[in-house]
Formats: C-alpha cells, structure tokens, sequence
C-alpha cells in the first residue's frame, strides 16, 4: 500500500545543540518527546503509552554531545566517495578499511548518547520513538549527499560494492528480521525521488510549546 499524504517527522538536533542547556530544549517537554523523571523514565508524554516492554528510558546530557552543523558538513562538503560514507566505525586492530569521521555512523551515535537510557544501548535504542526521528535526520544527510554527487558522478552504490542482485541489499541473516519488508537498493539513482522527498530543516523550534524549565 503506498500513501503520499504520509509524513515522517525528523529530528535536527543542530537546532538543540545551539543553546547553552540543550538538555532544557522545548523538545523534552510533556507536549513533544516528554519529561525524564527523577527515575529515568518519561511519565509525562504523548508516548507514554508507547509499547515496548518497560516504558521509555532517558538520562540526558550525561554522555555524548548533539549534532552540529560541522558534523553534517564535515559529510556533505568534505567527501564525494561514497566509501568514506559508509566506512566502518568500529574497525578491529589490524583492519585494512580505515574509519573516517565522515562515515554517517558517526553523526548518528553521539546524539544517542546524548539522549542515554534506552537510546545508549543498541539493542533497545528503538525502544524510543525518538530513535526514529533521529535517523530519519541521518537518512536526510544521506539524501543531500546523494543529491549533491551521485548523481553527477553517476553511481550506482550497489554495483559499486559489488552486488548487482538489487533483491539481495541485504544479506540473509539480516533480512530474517524484515520478512514483511521488501528491501529497495537506496543508492539506485531512480528509487528516492519517486516516492521520498525532505523539507527543509526550519530554523527555529517555533514559539507554539513552552516549558517550565
């Protein structure tokens, strides 16, 4: 079933980033992503009844710092191979493939850090909804990337790493989890703009939330 009304919210934690108390942001407040309690958990949100087993755990600003705009730059203008994208960032000792800040991993990882409790660990970061704003943000980076040097250098990421059976992006240990999803090969010049377009990120959080920090 496709639905071009659909809309996915992203999370541009630049905007976070620039006050001086980002963990004071109108972002944790009950109206938006909601409060952290004194026990960790967040009691007062339009999620608070999101099902994932325990509730939402949080514990903001004591690890990792936010995206800023030189992180997505650092991407955008510094790089136009795509092997610096999608390098690895957790290289063994000895690897032959080194890790490059621009990787988009990178970006990605700190503001989960940021955000702590559930989102600091891997096996329950989409325990909370705002992990999938967050790479929503992290797939718009991609995008503009794309925008800006795929398409002139016309690449096709695939058949680039070697892999020119588009119904095999992804391999099968991985595709178990996603039995009920067809995968589409992303870096296919001709997939995203059919069916996928971003606005531009806004460049204040707007004046409709207050908060009582």
């Amino acid at each position: 079933m496709e639905d071009h009304e659909v809309a996915l919210p992203y999370w541009d934690p630049t905007l976070d980033y620039e006050l001086s108390n980002p963990t004071h942001s109108v972002l944790w407040s009950e109206e938006l992503m909601g409060e952290q309690g004194w026990d960790g958990y967040v009691h007062k949100s339009p999620f608070k009844s999101w099902k994932n087993g325990s509730g939402i755990k949080r514990n903001l600003g004591a690890k990792g710092y936010l995206m800023k705009e030189t992180d997505i730059t650092t991407i955008t203008d510094w790089t136009n191979e795509y092997q610096h994208i999608f390098a690895h960032t957790a290289a063994s000792p000895g690897c032959p493939n080194p890790g490059y800040w621009s990787a988009i991993e990178y970006i990605g990882a700190d503001p989960q850090l940021f955000v702590g409790g559930d989102m600091q660990n891997f096996l329950t970061a989409s325990n909370d909804p705002l992990f999938w704003s967050l790479h929503a943000m992290v797939d718009l980076i991609w995008e503009e990337w794309r925008n800006l040097y795929q398409w002139e250098k016309n690449v096709h990421i695939e058949r680039s790493l070697g892999n020119d059976d588009e119904d095999k992006t992804l391999s099968d240990s991985r595709r178990r989890a996603l039995v009920c999803c067809r995968s589409v090969p992303g870096g296919k010049q001709s997939n995203s703009p059919q069916w996928a377009e971003y606005k531009e990120s806004s460049s204040t959080c707007g004046d409709i939330v207050t908060t009582s920090r």
